[in-house]
């Protein structure tokens, strides 16, 4: 082989296994819950929305508003886009064929979604020339951030230092405005599409999801409150929200809500002063407690691990149809879809990767996110194959064959037929499937059994029948037998007499 020919062997294996290795997506799906927020009177809960003050007598502007760390989360989340997908989007302007945004009808989601796409096409900061050179976090201001930073902390690579860089000094830009700049987008033209009916929030229209959750998790509930709650701070809470009987604690939205904002307080950094001098709670060990309240509900209540499944099959199906159109249609332009949605879209997607796949879940904080990555390689033989990567909060999970996951993911996902079944079926089979499917495993083997008995005895009856005849006949010959001897016998008699 000729020098000429060993180079351009050499750049062709360089650059086949540089696609192979280091190869950037070309398609990518992302969907996030909304950024921190203030608490909720929603739900029955105990937030006034007419006084703002929630049941731990904190004021708050708006019902279950977005905050100023709420934006900042997204916003952060689209400086991470604009480094980890350099080459994916044209960054100076928003292209409606490259990129598409679905939102729910909530307003808080609708401004995390603006916060996000400012972060990514018209940052607060442009010019690093003058600015401080910053490659760590400020642990104060952790709850600016998404989840990632539980990630990116650990990272050393230039990438995640200009994330964080530019991040902390959007923070500190922030804080100085306040809301007057942030979530303010003047020179993009932005069209939010919404969720529609049928993709996701299937549950609501199942009018059998209250009664399968109440027979399958309810009892439970009741132990997490009293294992987290009641045991550990049972008398200080009684004492402070003035409740007469246990029970009353045990009441879904009344629990809910004293775990929910206590924790939209403390990541907000909210004067507690009060709840915990009055109770002697500590503030620290409360707030893991009501985390871990908070991911039952989530996991268990909302949704479990059979529903949540069910509840992210239309969104896992449009996900496949978004990419097998990306890699079989190429006048494609669509590079990017965010779905901006919540706890209760993000987190039953964790599940049924978890379900179908295996991977770990991780209880959905705000502005919790998953990224699904399509990729192109090309084979030594220049043949074009692809594989997807999944991250939950930039914590890669998943790394597989495109082919595989997509046959994984249609095998995993609910029909209409299996979701009609299951909300609107027999109650009966709902809570007890294993039952009916015994059933069917059960009454065929009866009928079997059955079947075979009653030839048994049919058989039985033929053959002692039979047997009877038989034996009659055998009677019969021996009679025969004896008379006929016993004429011999007289013959012989009668022989000797003449004689």
């Amino acid at each position: 082989m000729g020098k000429l020919h060993k180079v351009n062997f050499l750049i062709l294996f360089c650059i086949t296994y540089f696609n192979y290795i280091y190869s950037e997506p070309i398609f990518v799906y992302e969907h996030v819950m909304n950024g921190a927020r203030g608490p909720l009177s929603e739900y029955k809960s105990l937030f006034n929305n007419i006084t703002s003050y929630d049941e731990y007598r904190i004021h708050w502007d708006g019902d279950g508003e977005l905050t100023l760390k709420g934006k900042m989360q997204h916003y952060i989340l689209g400086i991470r886009n604009r480094f980890k997908y350099p080459n994916l989007l044209n960054y100076s302007e928003v292209n409606p064929n490259e990129l598409l945004i679905h939102t729910t009808n909530s307003s808080r989601v609708k401004e995390s979604a603006i916060g996000q796409l400012q972060g990514m096409f018209e940052p607060l900061i442009t010019n690093f020339n003058n600015t401080p050179k910053i490659s760590t976090m400020t642990k104060s201001k952790k709850f600016f951030y998404p989840p990632n930073y539980n990630v990116w902390k650990y990272k050393t690579t230039s990438k995640y230092k200009k994330i964080i860089n530019e991040a902390e000094l959007s923070i500190q830009f922030a804080e100085r405005m306040a809301n007057d700049t942030l979530g303010n987008i003047n020179n993009i033209e932005i069209k939010f599409i919404p969720f529609s009916k049928n993709r996701t929030f299937f549950k609501k229209g199942c009018l059998n999801h209250k009664k399968y959750i109440n027979y399958n998790h309810r009892k439970n509930y009741k132990k997490i409150i009293k294992g987290f709650l009641e045991k550990k701070y049972g008398q200080q809470l009684q004492n402070f929200f003035g409740y007469q009987k246990k029970k009353w604690l045990y009441h879904i939205h009344r629990s809910f809500s004293i775990v929910d904002h206590y924790i939209v307080n403390y990541e907000e950094g909210k004067d507690l002063s009060y709840f915990l001098n009055s109770t002697g709670i500590n503030k620290d060990e409360f707030y893991k407690s009501c985390k871990k309240v908070y991911e039952w509900w989530l996991f268990h209540i909302y949704c479990d691990k059979k529903t949540c499944v069910m509840e992210s099959s239309k969104l896992m199906e449009d996900l496949i149809k978004y990419m097998d159109n990306k890699i079989n249609n190429k006048t494609n332009e669509l590079k990017m879809i965010i779905d901006f949605g919540e706890d209760v879209t993000v987190g039953p997607m964790q599940i049924f990767m978890y379900k179908a796949f295996y991977v770990d879940y991780t209880v959905c904080n705000f502005a919790c996110n998953i990224f699904f990555e399509l990729h192109k390689k090309y084979t030594k033989d220049n043949e074009e194959r692809y594989f997807i990567r999944y991250y939950v909060d930039d914590d890669l999970r998943l790394n597989i064959n495109y082919k595989e996951f997509k046959r994984i993911v249609l095998n995993n996902i609910w029909s209409q037929k299996e979701k009609d079944n299951f909300c609107r079926g027999s109650i009966m089979k709902v809570l007890h499937p294993t039952f009916f499917l015994s059933l069917y495993i059960i009454l065929p083997i009866i009928f079997i059994f059955i079947c075979s008995f009653v030839i048994y005895k049919y058989y039985s009856i033929y053959i002692s029948k039979k047997d009877k005849n038989f034996i009659s006949n055998i009677k019969d010959l021996n009679n025969k037998k004896q008379k006929l001897l016993k004429e011999n016998n007289e013959d012989a008699k009668e022989m000797e007499t003449i004689k």
